[in-house]
């Protein structure tokens, strides 16, 4: 949409956000992302930390994924169509989780 090049650095960073948080070493971007509106009367153990940060991993991931192919294939409205099913599914996802998760 703004053009083939911001598509793939934008991939890019999801990526490696992506990573970041699979590696379970995003407890503080999600804090930072999630406006620091984690409950904090809740304890959490270090495994559910963990589990949360790598399930967000893979919810970014896949947005990733989506970025890039958009970036791949920039003029094809079949593609467009896909993404955005692909994201809309994402999401929804990433709510169903969060809800559980809090």
């Amino acid at each position: 949409m703004l053009g083939q090049t911001f598509d793939t650095i934008l991939a890019v960073g999801l990526g490696i956000l992506a990573a970041v948080l699979l590696l379970g070493k995003g407890e503080k971007v999600l804090k930072l992302l999630n406006g620091g509106r984690m409950v904090e009367n809740k304890k959490r153990t270090e495994e559910e930390k963990l589990r949360y940060s790598r399930a967000m991993g893979v919810f970014v991931g896949v947005l990733a994924l989506a970025e890039l192919i958009l970036a791949l294939f920039p003029n094809n409205s079949l593609v467009l169509m896909i993404n955005i099913g692909i994201v809309v599914v994402d999401l929804i996802a990433i709510g169903t989780f969060t809800k559980k998760y809090t």
